[in-house]
């Protein structure tokens, strides 16, 4: 699937809109802690067979990237993420939300799963797409190196 449907999602060059919510494991989380950092801000669902295929690469993205802090919002359960990032072995954030209608799924305008924004240190949108594979997601990253 290497066509990019650009007509998705938040525009590039568009402020990210800020959130603040709890994680899997009770914290609070918000766009904000991470000023000052890129962030990659994975959107998933527990129950997308792509999403599954994608977490690995995802996880090995994060652990060769300490320059961007992942965030990952994931549609299922609080139980149902908490499960998956310990599998998963995920060391960020994993913030679960119930369905599409979430707020913070639609002030993302988030088309699909899995889909990624490429937030950059001023808190504006470097890069967008969909991603599977860890060099999908590099070239998400580098498109947007400052």
């Amino acid at each position: 699937a290497g066509v990019m449907q650009q007509e998705m999602g938040l525009e590039v060059g568009a402020q990210a809109p800020d959130f603040t919510l709890p994680d899997a494991t009770g914290q609070m989380v918000s766009l904000e802690d991470f000023a000052g950092q890129r962030v990659l801000l994975a959107f998933s669902s527990t129950h997308c067979r792509a999403c599954m295929e994608m977490y690995p690469h995802l996880r090995a993205f994060s652990e060769s990237r300490p320059d961007v802090q992942v965030v990952m919002i994931s549609q299922g359960s609080t139980e149902e993420n908490r499960q998956l990032a310990q599998v998963q072995g995920f060391a960020f954030p994993v913030i679960p939300v119930l369905d599409w209608g979430d707020r913070v799924m639609v002030d993302y305008q988030v088309p699909g799963t899995p889909f990624f924004y490429v937030i950059d240190r001023e808190g504006v949108i470097a890069n967008r797409g969909f991603a599977n594979t860890l060099e999908q997601l590099e070239v998400l990253a580098e498109g947007s190196r400052e």
